[in-house]
């Protein structure tokens, strides 16, 4: 039997019930359980409704009978149902079976509940050693901007109290580490606003899709602190998002004209990726060290010029260095650069003097190099 607790809750998913494919049994239960959910322990009472669907079952012994593998059977086999508490546990990315671009829901708790987006509190729900698969955009940071198609989002930390003043500077851990792996791994985030921001719903919050990172920077926010900003696009076009969202974006939001606009996706390559690690044996370009894991080694394959919204680099190979992964968190915060005159590392002190390692095949663009010094130069205050 499966090992539930009597505070356990399972609830029906959205996913629909088809009279010629299921039982009528299964039906009743599904039916009964509802979108509120019911307990364990209201499950397993003596004469339950669940417990009535059962009688016809050979195996059903009435109210003394265990049911644990009944419900089993029910979530693993046929997903009609799901346990909540399980749906914390596991980190999901991409879409979730049942939900809707566009869905509104009417609290954090019933967002919670869908799967989209379980923790109750933050905005981030990620891990740092897998990923970031969901962001909420509630209007708790100053420093956040939101197109519709393409946002600016601020990490998670740093602040006197949820959705209060920056009082100290974030770091890329937790949730933040977890949105720099979503790049990394051109990971997809689902994207809920709530009824507090200008796109949002009217009320509640509502599901707006897929979006893709492409660039993570470490900045000094308005406070004077320095804040993790995430740049997302969503997959779709700005007219394909207002076409989903119809009906539920604000009386004041202008459609864009659709004559005039075309938006070009972003596509990160995952062969290039491949290739400009294979080309290194998986060891940094600045450092050396190939970093190894039971399933094989890590290394990034990095764009020297962001893809898209602000930088728009290209997704080439001259456009891009093979990294560990702390010389690529350093290098997208902007705390080196590399000389394109001579290809020497500048701003890491254990590596003055020392140039980029470079293989013979790999021709790296010096327009992009010259791109990143000049960001360097700015965030550093060493340029006007």
């Amino acid at each position: 039997m499966a090992d539930y607790k009597n505070s356990d809750r399972f609830k029906r998913t959205s996913k629909e019930i088809d009279p010629n494919i299921h039982k009528p049994e299964h039906i009743r239960r599904w039916s009964w359980i509802g979108k509120e959910g019911k307990t364990f322990l209201e499950i397993t009472a003596p004469d339950s409704e669940y417990r009535k669907t059962l009688v016809d079952d050979r195996n059903y012994q009435g109210n003394h009978s265990k049911i644990g593998h009944h419900l089993t059977y029910d979530i693993e086999q046929i997903s009609m149902i799901k346990r909540v508490q399980k749906n914390k546990e596991e980190l999901i990315f991409g879409h979730i079976d049942g939900v809707k671009v566009g869905q509104i829901f009417d609290s954090r708790e019933e967002l919670a509940l869908s799967g989209v987006h379980t923790p109750p509190m933050n905005g981030i729900w990620g891990r740092e050693d897998e990923g970031s698969s969901s962001i909420v955009i509630s209007g708790g940071y100053e420093d956040d901007i939101d197109n519709l198609d393409y946002i600016l989002y601020t990490g998670q930390g740093g602040q006197d109290a949820p959705g209060g003043k920056q009082v100290s500077d974030q770091e890329f851990t937790r949730g933040n580490k977890g949105l720099l792996l979503s790049k990394d791994y051109n990971l997809p985030v689902r994207v809920t606003r709530g009824f507090q921001v200008e796109h949002g719903p009217d009320e509640g919050y509502r599901y707006d899709g897929l979006y893709y990172v492409t660039l993570c920077e470490r900045v000094i926010g308005k406070s004077g602190h320095y804040v993790c900003r995430f740049h997302l696009e969503s997959e779709k076009t700005l007219g394909e998002i207002e076409d989903s969202l119809e009906g539920t974006l604000p009386e004041s939001y202008e459609k864009t004209d659709r004559t005039e606009t075309t938006v070009s996706k972003i596509k990160r390559s995952i062969k290039l990726r491949e290739k400009i690690k294979k080309m290194y044996d998986h060891k940094c370009q600045v450092c050396g060290i190939r970093l190894e894991k039971p399933n094989g080694a890590i290394a990034i394959g990095a764009h020297i010029k962001g893809l898209g919204k602000p930088h728009n680099g290209p997704d080439a190979i001259n456009n891009m260095l093979c990294l560990c992964p702390n010389h690529h968190d350093q290098f997208d915060a902007l705390s080196f650069y590399i000389e394109s005159s001579n290809m020497e590392i500048v701003g890491l002190e254990q590596f003055k003097n020392k140039k980029l390692v470079i293989k013979p095949k790999h021709k790296i663009d010096t327009e992009f190099l010259d791109y990143q010094k000049e960001r360097y130069e700015l965030a550093n205050g060493k340029k006007t």
